[in-house]
């Protein structure tokens, strides 16, 4: 929806079956456990370090929950541009797929430009209810963007 006119547009792609799911460190459920693991190793991932067994303890990981990833795929996205208009941008899906692919987008550009990946898991559930993206087409009083 363009931020001014309040138009709409809407772009159907068919043959598409894959969620690309975007991940953000905020989400993580266990930031306290993995901000006090760095405080008491020294914020050195790197390092070796030994459990009370002997054993190399692992640094643990932030979890972010598959919900919150679906979330931030359904909220409404500011700052778009659209055919020389600012926008909102939101994802629907017009019909629910049998099967559909979830691609855990990971991956982000740093200050040089360079990709990198976050080091965190994502924890998927065995279903996952994708209603929060369910569209409901042109709703009555929308006007649409003239091509």
């Amino acid at each position: 929806a363009c931020t001014g006119t309040g138009a709409v547009a809407y772009k159907r792609r068919t043959g598409e079956n894959v969620l690309q799911f975007p991940v953000g460190l905020e989400d993580a459920t266990n930031t306290e456990e993995v901000e006090a693991w760095r405080r008491a190793h020294g914020g050195d991932s790197k390092a070796e370090v030994r459990g009370p067994g002997g054993e190399a303890a692992e640094e643990p990981k932030p979890a972010i929950p598959a919900e919150a990833c679906l979330r931030r795929l359904a909220a409404a996205e500011d700052g778009v541009t659209f055919r020389g208009r600012p926008c909102t941008k939101t994802v629907r899906l017009a019909t629910m797929p049998k099967y559909i692919a979830v691609q855990v987008q990971r991956y982000y550009l740093d200050e040089k430009w360079m990709p990198r990946k976050l080091d965190c898991r994502v924890l998927m559930p065995e279903t996952l209810d994708l209603e929060p993206l369910r569209g409901g087409g042109r709703q009555a009083g929308e006007a649409e963007i003239p091509d």
